[in-house]
C-alpha cells in the first residue's frame, strides 16, 4: 500500500469513529492513553478536549508524540496545541462531525444562548497532528494496552480483557489464541465502554510490563453504572464544570504569554 494510500486510510478510519483511543506521554514519561473523539481536517487528525478538561493537552504540549487507534488503524504524529476559547474555530471546523458522532450534542445546540451557558463546553483546546506512521491493528478498542515503542512514541495495543481484579496478568490478543509481544517498561491498561453516547464509562490501571506480564500499580474510574445525579446534581456538574473552565482560561493564556 503506498504512503498516501496509508494516510487516506488512517484519516477514513478516525472520521468514521465516534469513539477511538487516543494516548500520550504525561508528565513523567509514562504512556496515557484515553478515550476520544477523532475528528479529521484536512490532512490532519484533531483531538479536542472541553475547556473543563486540558490536562492531556498540557502533557501533548511537554511531549508532541501522540498516537491514536481508530478502527482498526493505529497512527502516530506529533501533535501541536493551541487553545479556542471562544470555540468560534471548533464550531466552524467540528461542530458538524461533533454533532454526527456525538448525538447528545444536539441537545445542547438546541438550548437559546447555548455558547454562552456552555461556554465550558464549546471553549476547545485543539491537538492536531499529521499521520506519520500507520499500521494496521485489527481488534475491538474496548481493552488497550499503550507501551512506548523503540522511539518514544505511544503505542496502543488491543488485548483480551483481564480478569477483573487481577494484580498482574500476561496479556494476550483479542481473539482466542492471540499473541501479544509487548516491551517491558511503563505501561497503561484502558476499558472502555459506551452504553449509550450520553453514558461514557472508562477505567484505567497504571502499571508496568515485565517479563510479558503487566504489573498493576493504581486504578483510576470505574466501568460501573454512574448514579443518578437528580436536578439539583446536574446543577451543581454545570457550576464545576464552568469553575474547571474559567481556571483553564488562565493556564491557556499563559500559554499565549510564553510564546508572545
Amino acid at each position: 500500500m503506498s504512503t498516501q494510500a496509508l494516510i487516506d486510510r488512517s484519516l477514513e478510519a478516525a472520521d468514521r469513529s465516534a469513539v477511538a483511543v487516543f494516548a500520550f506521554r504525561d508528565g513523567r514519561g509514562r504512556p496515557m492513553a484515553w478515550p476520544v473523539t477523532p475528528y479529521v481536517d484536512g490532512d490532519r487528525i484533531v483531538v479536542t478536549s472541553t475547556l473543563a478538561y486540558i490536562r492531556k493537552a498540557e502533557h501533548v504540549r511537554r511531549d508532541a508524540r501522540v498516537a491514536l487507534l481508530a478502527a482498526g488503524v493505529h497512527t502516530t504524529g506529533r501533535a501541536t496545541v493551541r487553545a479556542d476559547v471562544s470555540g468560534d474555530e471548533f464550531v466552524s471546523r467540528f461542530l458538524s462531525q461533533e454533532l454526527r458522532k456525538y448525538p447528545p450534542a444536539r441537545a445542547l445546540v438546541r438550548v437559546p444562548l447555548h455558547r454562552r451557558l456552555f461556554s465550558w463546553y464549546f471553549g476547545r483546546v485543539l491537538l492536531e497532528f499529521a499521520p506519520l506512521d500507520i499500521v494496521e491493528r485489527p481488534g475491538e478498542d474496548r481493552c488497550t494496552l499503550a507501551v512506548l515503542d523503540g522511539g518514544g512514541f505511544p503505542s496502543i495495543v488491543p488485548i483480551a480483557e483481564p480478569a477483573s481484579g487481577a494484580a498482574a496478568f500476561a496479556p494476550v490478543g483479542p481473539e482466542p489464541g492471540g499473541c501479544v509481544s509487548l516491551p517491558n517498561g511503563p505501561a497503561t491498561l484502558l476499558v472502555h465502554e459506551e452504553p449509550t453516547m450520553a453514558d461514557l464509562r472508562q477505567m484505567v490501571l497504571r502499571g508496568e510490563v515485565t517479563g510479558g506480564a503487566f504489573y498493576v500499580r493504581s486504578t483510576i474510574g470505574s466501568l460501573a453504572p454512574p448514579g443518578r445525579r437528580g436536578w439539583l446534581g446536574d446543577l451543581r456538574r454545570q457550576f464545576e464544570l464552568r469553575r474547571r473552565a474559567r481556571h483553564s482560561r488562565a493556564i491557556v493564556r499563559a500559554w499565549r504569554d510564553q510564546f508572545g
